[in-house]
């Protein structure tokens, strides 16, 4: 809503509220006391519609938050997966390069590196356990990646 819509919001409420405090100064059937009358029920409207355009801007910087949130938790389960395998390149050299994200980050490219990240960390599963990773972090990647796609 903009300025000058919850100033004219304002001012009808106002008359309307005039009227209300004031019965003596419009008597019934007289045009003034129509017109107030007919504006009433656009009032309602008006109220109406501008609480639900709030309640959606809010709606929308949760669901803005909600979708950060869970970017930043897929990106720190990356990050924590990318830097084990990092120790695990003395006993399988290579190994790093298969878990490094890309440098530029989009959604879409993230949740297929974290895709890609979860397929090829099965088969080394024991080893990163070894390092320390917790016994269900690939279960945790997937149920990152499933918390973020429904945050897209």
């Amino acid at each position: 809503m903009n300025d000058t819509f919850r100033r004219n919001l304002e001012m009808g409420m106002r008359v309307r509220d005039f009227k209300a405090s004031h019965p003596d100064r419009f008597p019934a059937g007289s045009r003034s006391a129509e017109l107030i009358d007919a504006l009433n029920p656009l009032l309602e409207q008006l109220e109406t519609l501008a609480a639900a355009q709030a309640s959606g801007i809010t709606n929308a910087r949760e669901a803005t938050t909600a979708k950060a949130n869970a970017r930043a938790k897929l990106k720190k389960s990356l990050k924590a997966i990318q830097l084990t395998a990092e120790g695990l390149k003395v006993k399988r050299p290579g190994v790093e390069s298969i878990f490094r994200l890309p440098n530029k980050v989009t959604d879409q490219s993230l949740l297929a590196s974290a895709r890609a990240v979860a397929k090829d960390a099965l088969p080394l599963q024991s080893e990163f356990i070894t390092l320390k990773m917790p016994a269900s972090f690939i279960a945790d990647l997937n149920a990152d990646i499933d918390h973020f796609e429904t945050k897209a």
